[in-house]
């Protein structure tokens, strides 16, 4: 069984070359899906995609031998090596002389007595292969295998929430049709079937490229309604699914990520067999950057894992590979066990933000993560649109009133209050409305949910607070779009990937002395008149800015707001109002959370929610 297989730079995915073959010395090329290492170049596999996680495997798994094949023509010589974080070890070296692509091999015995027994102490050891060219070689493929059978038979179904994105999502099945789903020499060939939900009502349901494709119009119930139709869907098929595979419609992604999440559940040992596989989550701007591998939900805020790392960084490479707890895992790419599904029941009601949070909680599995298993998405902090406001403060304290005893009225109060004071710093004033509306229905119990039209109460939302139009007439004003066009350019020409990293897109700013004494600048002149401002800055940014257009990078929509001193004493009637709906309301609503929430979870309630 091939565990694991070589990912090559794809175009249309991502073409930071030291993700998938490492160049120590040397030149190497990528045509015709092959490596091209010029006479004298010394190049390895240590790379995001196509080092091995033998730590990993050993703790997920019960596999005792790895034999790694290389596929290779010319002349030179291969090591066999692992890396734990800090130091290099070669375990075996071979020369090769081959006028034709013909396979080189190494066995890896993973038991206690063997040469390899300190790496069961550390998950984050890697296996990879270095290759010396002493003349111009070709690299086709590197393989994993194993002789042991999978000990699970593995039924996957995959579920797309979408919402008229109908290019990415013709592009993502046809990439699973091709590769997967149509792929007779897969392991995963008749084992795989697609479900998209369509919320949209948009998409061509007979271009589905198989047979294993369903397509289905849905009501637009959000995120959480197309992914849960999706698990319903699941549930009622009369293949008996062992997982199903939550993506995003508008990721990228290689078909061996999803290869390597159906061996690795293949193989998985008692300890694991019920766990979750999460994906990581890399950026499109910074295809090298990881924004997030698995979280924790702290109280009111999220906590990322492993944010930040350079996947072209050896030693952050392994880092990747530390076993942390975590919570969740985003829906961007989550695969979870249809059994724990039917045993904790369907999503809550969310529509979106904080779905696959509380999901995640309520689930209460391990979470399994490797280097390799990732996707990659634009980047969150951009997309700060007014109706995220209302979900955002609804769903939280919804989230912690069913899962945190511990969760209190004065917590709340403090959390909903410094939203607040965030959106007045930021000059965001409309958006109170849409926090306090949040606050509103979540004290109205499940009721509210239960009797409240999704689709109606999202168009009501979407009138309230800033409506986004298009800011690339006022950003060629402020003189900024070619600063925006370098900065942007900057992040993604893969020459310069791992030469400069970018240090400055976790860099928490926190405020002065002088931010706190003069409320962020409020109490100091305006120095400019019109600062523009990516929708997901800091507060801080504002500093005696008088007036900002907040935009989104990607599609330069945003609106215009500036600061009005009228609205420092309207936060005070803001946060009393509040205040007294908390003291009237909080403990209430609590109890019939915890005691109801279940009567908004089960099949039935979704079915009629569904209009299904």
């Amino acid at each position: 069984m091939i565990l694991q297989e070589m990912v090559y730079p794809d175009k249309e995915i991502c073409t930071v070359e030291q993700m998938y073959l490492r160049t120590q010395q040397g030149k190497v090329t990528f045509d015709d899906g092959a490596f091209h290492l010029m006479q004298d170049t010394i190049a390895s596999t240590l790379t995001y995609f196509n080092a091995f996680s033998i730590g990993k495997w050993i703790e997920y798994t019960d596999i005792e031998q790895i034999s790694m094949y290389l596929f290779l023509k010319g002349q030179g010589q291969i090591e066999l090596c692992i890396f734990d974080g800090s130091e290099t070890i070669v375990l075996e070296k071979k020369d090769f002389i081959h006028t034709e692509i013909t396979e080189e091999s190494f066995t890896l015995l993973m038991q206690e007595e063997t040469k390899l027994s300190f790496v069961n102490k550390k998950e984050s050891v890697l296996c990879f292969a270095r290759i010396i060219a002493k003349e111009e070689c070709l690299l086709t493929n590197i393989q994993y295998q194993t002789t042991k059978k999978p000990i699970r038979q593995i039924e996957l179904a995959i579920g797309i929430c979408t919402y008229r994105r109908e290019e990415y999502v013709q592009r993502t099945l046809k990439m699973l049709a091709d590769q997967i789903l149509c792929d007779v020499h897969s392991p995963l060939y008749h084992h795989v079937k697609v479900y998209v939900s369509d919320n949209g009502n948009t998409l061509d349901t007979t271009q589905t490229y198989s047979d294993a494709v369903k397509v289905f119009y849905n009501k637009n119930a959000g995120g959480t309604g197309g992914f849960t139709r999706c698990m319903i869907e699941t549930m009622e098929d009369k293949t008996e699914f062992t997982h199903i595979l939550l993506m995003d419609d508008d990721i990228k992604i290689h078909a061996d990520t999803i290869k390597r999440t159906w061996l690795l559940l293949a193989y998985t040992n008692e300890k694991y067999k019920d766990s979750v596989v999460g994906g990581a989550l890399l950026r499109t701007d910074h295809p090298n950057i990881q924004h997030t591998n698995a979280e924790i939900w702290d109280i009111d805020r999220v906590q990322t894992m492993h944010q930040g790392l350079d996947m072209c960084n050896v030693t952050q490479l392994s880092q990747n590979e530390e076993i942390l707890r975590s919570d969740y895992n985003g829906w961007w790419y989550c695969c979870i066990p249809v059994a724990t599904i039917k045993e904790v029941q369907l999503p809550l009601p969310f529509f979106i933000h904080m779905d696959d949070i509380e999901y995640g909680i309520r689930l209460d599995r391990p979470i399994m993560t490797m280097n390799g298993i990732g996707v990659w998405h634009d980047s969150f902090e951009h997309r700060k649109a007014s109706s995220v406001e209302y979900y955002d403060m609804r769903n939280l304290l919804t989230a912690n009133a069913i899962h945190n005893s511990k969760y209190t009225k004065k917590q709340a109060k403090k959390r909903v209050m410094r939203h607040l004071v965030f959106q007045l710093l930021k000059y965001r004033y409309e958006d109170w409305k849409l926090t306090i509306k949040g606050v509103e229905d979540f004290c109205k119990g499940t009721d509210f949910y239960k009797t409240t039209d999704p689709v109606k109460l999202h168009q009501q939302i979407m009138q309230m607070g800033y409506q986004m139009t298009d800011q690339s007439q006022t950003l060629q004003n402020c003189d900024c779009l070619e600063d925006i066009k370098e900065k942007e350019q900057k992040g993604t020409v893969s020459d310069r990937v791992g030469k400069e990293e970018p240090v400055s897109l976790y860099q928490v700013k926190a405020h002065s002395k002088m931010d706190f004494l003069t409320l962020n600048g409020w109490l100091l002149p305006g120095k400019r008149k019109l600062v523009p401002l990516p929708m997901g800055c800091c507060s801080k940014d504002l500093f005696r800015v008088r007036k900002v257009v907040y935009y989104d990078p990607e599609s330069k929509k945003g609106f215009v707001t500036q600061r009005k001193w009228r609205k420092l004493f309207e936060l005070l009637w803001q946060c009393h109002k509040v205040n007294r709906l908390l003291d009237q309301n909080f403990d209430k609503a609590v109890k019939d959370y915890q005691k109801n929430y279940k009567e908004i979870t089960n099949m039935a309630f979704w079915k009629q929610y569904l209009d299904l």
